[in-house]
């Protein structure tokens, strides 16, 4: 998440950020980092900073989270949810096991 923070802050990226990384041969992870343009560089560190800060205590032992605030907005999942996708991936979840868990703050 700090990696893709750091990218999602540079203004070429115009505050998103995003990856998948293999975390053993069955898992990949989702993230995504998204920022409100009219942010400061450092407003949008601060704001995902916090976002992410909250994910022990909101989102404990969940397979997936989304954090969303007013100007920034920090998501994880263990399928795939932004675009655009690889061909060999699909959108199927439809386990229970895949709930996710948001929390909205003004």
């Amino acid at each position: 998440m700090s990696r893709i923070s750091s990218e999602a802050v540079k203004p070429p990226n115009k505050g998103l950020g995003k990856e998948k990384s293999k975390i053993s041969s069955f898992l990949t992870l989702y993230t995504l980092v998204q920022c409100t343009r009219d942010l400061s560089e450092l407003n949008c560190a601060q704001c995902l900073a916090i976002a992410i800060g909250n994910f022990p205590d909101v989102c404990p032992n969940r397979r997936g989270c989304r954090v969303l605030y007013s100007s920034c907005y920090v998501r994880y999942e263990l399928y795939p949810f932004f675009f655009p996708l690889d061909p060999q991936e699909s959108l199927d979840h439809s386990s229970e096991d895949d709930k996710s868990f948001m929390v909205l703050k003004p």
